[in-house]
């Protein structure tokens, strides 16, 4: 099993370093493998030298660390057993650098698995990060992938041995600047969702920990497209989240990060009625090309009017309630976000955090975190829409007192009269109409 350890570096005092340490701790003959070490003087990334040292190689494994490795006693010798318990020895050994991440960042291969991760082992789509995300991901997809606790590297990292960035020497510096790490990022999150195809994000922005029964029952009930996560937001040890905003963000990183192509934010403080709610969002999204598709929500205190809006932040004007219940697909500028589909695509090119509260020009509150999002969508040019065929209800907790039962004599004293459950749209509700 003859080996090319391939060592692209930019650091030559750090490459002999690790040259010596290959030579010491492969733990197989010497020529049982080659090292090619070459300089990246033109700084073109790990990813285009990555590609460059495979395609000069002439054996059937290769084997990638970084100048800024360490390899450990045995690693190589370790590697090349692990590698076996794939069939044909096709497959790749992540080595253990002891961060825990357990990715692909240096690795041991075989070529033959090239052409089934894409053609490159790090994509040259990528300068320098998220390449190692990729590859982990396409020869776990595959069922040859294998982290390797017992072949062994260090990695001396200035970031994962706890020191600053600021610190770091100027290369570094430059592959993790943030404008390079976020193209990268956003690289990785759009090549994945393209391999993957559809899939559905199905996220429950919780900010209390218990629902309503009524929620948890239509939200069993609802046909949801499949392939489908159920995701919640991740909290920190011994908190509970209680900001919507930050549950939301929390949710679509989670999202983006598993290559959904669409979110689906349900709050769970609605009633579902028709379980067809998520198939006919998507529909509508694909007939009109929008990037957000809600269903119409009511406010859950007076007026109790549909959040539906046309208009700037502060100065919205209420959309028609002959358009609100009319049955068809309406363009908006803002809506509440109570049950939402969206394409990802509009998390990728906008930037984080997407919700957040919003001041108003000229003081006098601010602008709820749902309201503000879709703002910034029309900004950057993508369609809002509201199916208003798809009707839930908006739970709300009532105190009942002197004051509500005050309120509902003066109601009555005004021609509004109750009727029973069975008169009503949906079992169990109760509502007052005002009679002719």
């Amino acid at each position: 099993m003859k080996v090319t350890v391939i060592l692209p570096y930019i650091r030559p005092e750090k490459a002999q370093r690790c040259i010596a340490a290959i030579r010491v701790n492969a733990g197989v003959p010497d020529d049982d493998y080659t090292i090619m070490a070459v300089e990246d003087t033109e700084r073109v990334g790990v990813a285009t030298m990555v590609k460059r040292l495979v395609d000069a190689s002439t054996t059937e494994f290769v084997c990638f660390l970084g100048d800024d490795t360490v390899p450990q006693p045995g690693f190589l010798a370790a590697a090349l057993e692990d590698i076996k318990r794939f069939p044909d020895s096709v497959g790749l050994v992540a080595f253990n650098d002891g961060t825990g991440r357990q990715l692909a960042t240096h690795w041991l291969a075989s070529k033959c698995m090239l052409p089934l991760v894409g053609g490159e082992f790090f994509s040259t789509a990528y300068k320098h990060l998220f390449c190692d995300n990729e590859l982990t991901d396409r020869a776990t997809r595959l069922g040859r992938y294998y982290y390797s606790q017992t072949a062994v590297v260090h990695h001396d990292h200035p970031l994962l041995m706890g020191q600053a960035l600021d610190d770091a020497d100027d290369d570094y510096k430059r592959v993790y600047a943030s404008d390079a790490f976020k193209a990268d990022q956003k690289t990785y999150r759009r090549r994945k969702m393209g391999r993957q195809g559809f899939g559905l994000a199905l996220c429950l922005p919780l900010v209390d920990n218990m629902v309503g029964s009524q929620f948890a029952i239509t939200l069993v009930t609802l046909d949801i497209p499949a392939p489908a996560q159920l995701m919640v937001p991740k909290y920190e040890a011994s908190t509970f989240l209680r900001d919507v905003a930050i549950a939301r963000n929390n949710l679509v990183t989670q999202a983006l990060n598993a290559g959904c192509s669409h979110v689906a934010m349900l709050d769970t403080d609605q009633i579902y009625h028709d379980p067809q709610t998520l198939k006919k969002m998507r529909v509508v999204m694909e007939e009109t090309k929008a990037a957000m598709v809600a269903a119409p929500v009511h406010r859950r205190y007076p007026p109790f009017d549909p959040i539906m809006y046309r208009g700037m932040p502060g100065r919205y004007n209420h959309v028609p309630d002959n358009e609100c219940y009319s049955g068809k697909a309406v363009d908006v500028d803002a809506v509440g976000c109570g049950c939402v589909l969206y394409d990802s695509k509009v998390f990728l090119e906008l930037d984080p955090p997407w919700f957040e509260f919003h001041e108003k020009e000229g003081g006098g509150g601010h602008v709820g975190e749902d309201l503000w999002f879709c703002h910034r969508m029309r900004q950057g040019g993508y369609r809002v829409v509201v199916d208003t065929s798809i009707v839930i209800d908006h739970l709300t907790t009532m105190a009942v007192n002197r004051r509500m039962y005050e309120l509902f004599k003066l109601a009555q004293g005004h021609g509004f009269r109750t009727l029973p459950s069975a008169e009503t749209d949906y079992p169990g509700q109760m509502s007052m109409l005002k009679e002719d």
